[in-house]
């Protein structure tokens, strides 16, 4: 697994939503279910922070359908493991690792361990 060091031209914004044709957690045109919405506010938790002692792991397979990107952010949380994850598919590997670093720096986290799948 390597370490990946965040590009400097890499913006600190948060990610974009999925565009149409890319893999998404939220389905549109329909409402979002409780599930979705507790998921999308955990997100937001500072816990998932690296300054709070934080974790992101992801992870890139090229496939037919186009570069998986995935990503895991693990907290400890009163002697409990707090977990969020997403995953993404695009046609091309160089716009899943923008993606991968916008999350990560969403998350305050300048790199992280990146495991290339093969």
């Amino acid at each position: 697994m390597d370490i990946r060091e965040i590009p400097a031209s890499v913006s600190p914004d948060p990610p974009e939503p999925a565009k149409p044709g890319e893999f998404q957690t939220v389905t549109l045109g329909r409402q979002r279910t409780t599930e979705e919405v507790k998921r999308a506010d955990q997100a937001r938790d500072p816990v998932f922070r690296a300054s709070n002692g934080a974790r992101f792991e992801a992870a890139l397979q090229l496939t037919d359908a186009g570069a998986q990107a995935s990503f895991k952010i693990f907290a400890e949380v009163g002697g409990a493991t707090k977990i969020i994850s997403d995953l993404r598919v695009f046609p091309i590997e160089p716009q899943a690792l923008h993606w991968l670093d916008k999350n990560a720096l969403a998350h305050g986290f300048d790199r992280y361990p990146l495991e290339n799948v093969t």
